[in-house]
């Protein structure tokens, strides 16, 4: 159109334009806005909810609301971490708030239980949404080749192979500033720990390269916890240029250094088999523990024990708090006058905030000092200390602490293994522990009836906590171990009586130098604890390898556990219905036919078998040993892995074969004998026609891949092959940028 008409259309179109710009901008605002105000009001409606949880007498099935305000709090948690897409604030904010205001004036008892259910859900969403956005950082997108970073060190490790930092970064010459991640983990030699320490602000000459990414799709992200740790990629040191160390360190500087120098200590007082694993069961720096005694550990049943968690906690809280018992029992006028009993529980509270702080403070640490701060408090308090309760308030402490423990496999071991055998005591413990204290006992029948309980009480503390654990490690890891009961039978004995007590003492000594005695011990303890997961890892099948489970069976088993702990009656009896489902699901998850990782630097394909044959460009097997363990194969040979070394490299498949293609000289040959191409440089639009009319195969260039990224190809052809690309989400969210 021209003339008047198409200057009026052009105005309009430019009205609708500008209109839709400042509805745009609205928009943003007011989300904007509802952010900042519920960051500031938030907290006071999620404390005046769970106060009401707590006065209502609001009974779900038996059982009171503060119960499954946790569940429901991190189910909302769950279903924004696990959305494909960063979702909008505005709606789940609203819904929250009408939930908690129907639930504070309703008078109906089931509308109040549900908009309850209903608030919590909307609160852990809007919660984890909201610490989500106020921790976002920058991640590192493209590899560096070489940079001058310049920050502050806060964090230092010495491994087998070298050492690890972790720097808050303040520059990268490379990079703009809103480019630039505010943490960056370095690797380097042990020469680097020297100069290198908490606390000390240093320049270093290093090449970054961008955090992993799933290995397959929809896999484990390490994106997500790198997000909240603000650790936005990954360095590795070529030279330090400048350190300065003088007063620049924080508390947190301060607590970093005393880690590293007590890790130091503990690494010459302990033997050199025993070192790595009690410098992580009293640091909780894992990076001197050999290979072989980790797989050892996890063959055998026996890994939790390098993670730091309730049973650390409690043996080294209450070794302190027995300790004090018996110190107060030196004084037995002032015993009797005065009650010691809070003053010993506040002695083994600090005793456990001291171990919070050098073992580096993990979800499971977290869960386990809260625990135990809530069991010392009922002592102080004069009420029974391991309930349902306490459970509940220590996992709506660490959620609010931080919203994405719920995706992390410390979080759901930790707190799946507590809730079933707190459960499990309190309706079945009391009555047996009561039954055998009628009437009088001679000592050699009261010590005979302590040994006997307490290795009753060590065989089902092991059988239920290693059967809850052990299917939630069976879908996180794909593998269980056969011999765990037998191994922590006999393994935590040794590790009860023996190692941590003589860690404590140890600690407790040193400063004074006596504390030598007590390592000699301690090493003795985990020498044995070695030798006897080496016997069991290695007494023929040890672990039952465990393909890929699908998410439903996860989801099923938490839900027949959540039933069977937390419900009464006939419901706790169904309850067992879904965890039953969730062990025929497990090792039933989907796989592509063919995974892919890189610009096709390694490739896995099925075969017809059901297994995978592996080919990689590198020696470097990391990618292709977790590709084996996923597809429920175990760690493969070097051997079983096809090196591609040449121009065409072929790989079976079962239905038909594939071709990796270096060069563009062999790519109109193989694709005319293969049904699959894979090659790693671009097409352009002329090659893809010319190819297209010599050959029917699918052809798959570097457009397709991602680096560092793992995606996949399935076969989805009746009669004419069908090759289709399987990508992973999209990256739109927060930690993905």
């Amino acid at each position: 159109q021209t003339g008047p008409s198409a200057v009026k259309m052009g105005r309009i179109r430019k009205i609708r334009w500008n209109s839709l710009l400042f509805l745009n901008k609205y928009l943003i605002w007011a989300d904007t806005a509802f952010k900042t105000v519920a960051s500031r009001i938030w907290p006071v409606l999620l404390a005046v909810s769970v106060s009401a949880s707590k006065e209502t007498e609001l009974e779900m099935r038996g059982e009171r609301l503060i119960y499954w305000s946790p569940v429901f709090f991190g189910a909302g948690c769950l279903v924004y971490f696990t959305d494909e897409t960063e979702p909008g604030f505005l709606f789940s904010f609203v819904l929250s708030a009408l939930s908690i205001l129907v639930f504070a004036f309703s008078k109906q008892e089931n509308l109040r239980l549900l908009s309850f259910l209903c608030f919590m859900t909307c609160a852990g969403f809007t919660w984890a949404q909201l610490q989500t956005n106020e921790t976002d950082t920058v991640m590192l997108g493209r590899d560096i080749k070489e940079a001058e970073i310049g920050g502050k060190i806060t964090f230092a490790e010495k491994r087998r192979t070298g050492s690890q930092f972790v720097m808050a970064v303040s520059d990268i010459s490379r990079l703009r500033h809103d480019q630039t991640p505010a943490k960056i983990r370095l690797y380097g030699k042990h020469s680097h720990l020297d100069a290198l320490q908490p606390g000390c602000r240093v320049v270093v000459r290093a090449r970054l390269v961008p955090l992993s990414k799933p290995l397959v799709p929809d896999g484990y992200d390490p994106r997500l916890a790198a997000h909240f740790l603000k650790e936005g990629g990954r360095g590795f040191i070529r030279e330090v240029q400048d350190v300065d160390c003088f007063d620049t360190a924080t508390w947190r500087d301060r607590i970093a250094l005393w880690r590293f120098h007590l890790a130091a200590h503990l690494e010459q007082a302990l033997s050199p088999q025993a070192k790595g694993i009690g410098i992580a069961l009293v640091t909780g720096l894992r990076g001197q523990i050999p290979a072989e005694h980790k797989q050892s550990l996890r063959a055998s049943g026996l890994a939790h024990m390098l993670a730091i968690s309730g049973l650390h906690m409690a043996l080294m809280t209450g070794s302190v708090f027995g300790f004090l018992r018996l110190l107060g029992a030196l004084f037995p006028g002032l015993s009797q006058r005065v009650n010691l009993a809070p003053y010993y529980a506040g002695g083994a509270i600090l005793s456990g905030l001291v171990y919070l702080l050098i073992s580096g403070g993990g979800f499971a640490t977290q869960r386990a000092f809260i625990m135990v701060c809530l069991v010392f408090l009922a002592v102080i308090l004069g009420r029974f200390a391991l309930t349902l309760r306490n459970v509940s308030l220590a996992a709506m402490i660490v959620l609010l602490l931080a919203p994405h423990s719920v995706v992390m496999v410390s979080f759901q071991m930790s707190f799946a293994a507590v809730l079933a055998l707190v459960a499990f005591y309190e309706r079945f413990g009391r009555s047996f522990w009561q039954s055998g204290r009628t009437g009088r006992m001679s000592r050699f029948a009261y010590w005979r009836r302590r040994i006997r309980v307490y290795f009753i009480t060590l065989f089902l503390t092991s059988l239920i906590a290693g059967a809850v654990t052990g299917y939630i490690g069976a879908y996180h890891f794909n593998m269980l171990p056969v011999n765990g009961l037998t191994a922590n039978l006999v393994a935590m004995p040794v590790f009860g009586l023996v190692i941590m007590p003589m860690a404590l003492c140890g600690l407790v000594l040193s400063p004074i130098g006596l504390g030598q005695p007590c390592f000699r011990l301690m090493s003795w303890g985990i020498e044995f604890v070695v030798e006897m997961s080496d016997l069991m890892s290695n007494n023929g099948e040890a672990i039952f390898d465990i393909p890929r489970s699908p998410s439903a069976a996860l989801l099923l088993f938490t839900l027949g556990l959540l039933g069977m702990c937390l419900l009464q009656g006939q419901w706790r009896r169904l309850a067992g219905l879904p965890v039953l489902v969730s062990c025929l699901l497990l090792g039933r998850g989907p796989l592509p036919d063919v995974l892919v990782y890189g610009y096709a630097h390694h490739i896995a394909a099925r075969q017809i078998d059901g297994s995978y044959k592996m080919m990689s460009r590198s020696s470097n097997l990391y990618v292709v040993q977790k590709w084996s363990e996923i597809a429920g194969a175990g760690k493969p040979d070097k051997s079983e892995i096809i090196l591609c070394e040449g121009d065409v490299c072929p790989l079976p498949t079962a239905h038909g074969s594939l071709v990796r293609v270096n060069s563009h000289a062999h790519l109109k040959r193989a694709c005319s004998s293969h049904e699959l191409v894979l090659v790693p440089f671009r097409l352009t639009g002329r090659m893809r026609s010319q190819l297209s009319q010599a050959c029917r195969s699918k052809i798959i260039d570097r457009r397709a891949w991602r680096y560092e990224k793992g995606q996949g190809v399935v076969f989805n052809g009746r009669g004419a092959p069908l090759w289709m690309l399987v990508h992973d989400r999209q990256s739109d969210r927060l930690w993905m940028d």
